[in-house]
């Protein structure tokens, strides 16, 4: 690797081709490879219960839609979940949504705990 080689820590979330898909380009910048969260190498086994669970629930909104009658609000449902309002017209955005809640409970869980882990191991190597 020369000096003007940029390496980063390149990482994806389990949660379908299409995170995966995202950072393929940057692979070859990738430290190490990409680190994909929510996979078996990087959690525990209680993160990856977790891990499931939320897979499971999204995959179930996401294939919902094409159910008669009850899947489009089903996917409205998950839609509503994933909104994120737009920065213009320019106001206070700081308050906490239902998402970020949402996350921080997951967080506490202990959702991100093997990518915490092994970033640590990687940084102290």
């Amino acid at each position: 690797m020369d000096q003007y080689t940029k390496k980063a820590w390149v990482v994806s979330a389990d949660m379908g081709y299409g995170h995966q898909r995202a950072v393929y380009p940057l692979k070859d910048i990738a430290e190490d490879g990409i680190i994909t969260v929510g996979s078996s190498e990087a959690v525990s086994k209680s993160e990856n219960k977790l891990w499931k669970r939320l897979l499971n629930a999204y995959e179930f909104f996401s294939r919902a839609k094409s159910i008669p009658v009850i899947g489009p609000p089903l996917f409205s449902m998950l839609d509503a979940l994933q909104y994120i309002p737009s920065f213009y017209p320019a106001r206070n955005l700081s308050h906490t949504t239902f998402q970020v809640n949402l996350l921080e409970s997951t967080i506490e869980k202990g959702l991100g705990k093997g990518m915490l882990d092994k970033s640590q191991q990687r940084i102290f190597l």
